[in-house]
């Protein structure tokens, strides 16, 4: 393993691949890497990719992330199956440890990634009314969640 960044005994299955790339697709065009796993380092800016991700129905990613985005828990977008991101939009940077942080996003993709290794689902997408739920949560004032003395 190039890296030599593994945890646990899986670290004989893992490998690594540091090549460009111009395009990752299901289809194996060019030279094929059979994976079941694709981890994308792309620095502090982790949801602004300087390439595009294609989701289901040809949707973009870079549509989905623009403006005020509607995000799972800061890890997943509408309309890209299995695509996970940790940091991405929303995420608590400043006001809790980064490394708390890390911990939990990366705990709720792992649990996704261990649903769809199992094979108790093919792929996992959030639904478009949670994710409409959790930003007008965010949204609130939050005076309304407290009682008020005036």
């Amino acid at each position: 393993m190039a890296c030599g960044f593994a945890y646990g005994s899986s670290a004989e299955f893992l490998s690594t691949v540091a090549v460009a790339s111009r395009r990752i697709d299901a289809t194996g065009a060019g030279r094929l890497h059979a994976l079941d796993v694709l981890v994308l380092s792309t620095g502090f800016y982790p949801y602004k990719l300087d390439f595009e991700v294609t989701g289901e129905c040809g949707a973009g990613l870079h549509e989905a992330l623009e403006g005020s985005p509607e995000i799972y828990r800061t890890i997943a977008a509408r309309g890209s199956p299995n695509f996970f991101m940790l940091f991405g939009p929303y995420s608590p940077i400043g006001n809790n440890s980064i490394i708390d942080n890390s911990e939990a996003q990366a705990g709720s993709v792992m649990q996704c990634v261990e649903l769809i290794g199992r094979g108790i689902v093919r792929s996992v997408s959030p639904k478009a009314s949670v994710t409409r739920d959790l930003k007008s949560e965010m949204a609130r004032p939050i005076l309304e969640e407290y009682d008020v003395v005036r």
